[in-house]
C-alpha cells in the first residue's frame, strides 16, 4: 500500500483525493487504518462512558409538559363548571398566578391546574380575566376554520 509522504501531504492539504493512487479506496485516505486488529478494537473508554452515561439520573420533566401559568387580573370567583350560572366553588386574589389546565374552545372559560392552587383544582375561571395568552393557547383544542361537515358539495 502506497504511503504518502509528509511533503505530498501538507502540498494536497486542499484536496485529498489527489493523494489516490493505483487501487486505493477513499476510505483509506480519508480514514486510514493500520491494521484490521486496530479497525475491529472498540476505544477503551467506550465502556466506561456507557456506564456513566447509566448512572445519570433521570432528566427531570420537560418544561413543555408543566402546567401553564397565568394570573388573575381582577378578584375572579371560580366556578364548578363553566358558566355563569355554576355554583362558585372559591376566589382568586387580584394578581393571583394560577396554573391552566384546559380552556374551553371558544377561548371563554378556563379550568384551573393544580401547581399552584390545589384546593381550587379542576375549577372554572372566566379567561377574559386571566393574562397570559401564551399559557391558554397551551390548553386550548385547535379550531378549524372549516368544518367540512358545513361545506357544501362541489358542483358536478
Amino acid at each position: 500500500m502506497h504511503t504518502p509522504s509528509h511533503a505530498s501531504l501538507r502540498q494536497d492539504r486542499g484536496n485529498p483525493l489527489s493523494r489516490l493512487t493505483g487501487n486505493q479506496s477513499v476510505s483509506q485516505i480519508l480514514i486510514p487504518i493500520r491494521s484490521k486488529e486496530d479497525a475491529m478494537r472498540a476505544p477503551k473508554s467506550l465502556p466506561l462512558f456507557a456506564l456513566a452515561l447509566l448512572a445519570l439520573p433521570p432528566l427531570a420533566t420537560p418544561a413543555l409538559a408543566a402546567e401553564p401559568t397565568a394570573r388573575a387580573t381582577a378578584i375572579l370567583n371560580v366556578r364548578t363548571a363553566p358558566g355563569w350560572t355554576a355554583p362558585v366553588m372559591g376566589t382568586l386574589a387580584k394578581n393571583q398566578q394560577v396554573t391552566l389546565k384546559y380552556c374551553t374552545r371558544n377561548g371563554d372559560w378556563c379550568q384551573l391546574g393544580s401547581a399552584l392552587t390545589p384546593e381550587l383544582a379542576g375549577g372554572w375561571v372566566r379567561a377574559g380575566y386571566l393574562v397570559g395568552m401564551a399559557a391558554k393557547s397551551r390548553v386550548t383544542p385547535f379550531r378549524f376554520l372549516v368544518n367540512p361537515e358545513w361545506e357544501q358539495p362541489l358542483p358536478r
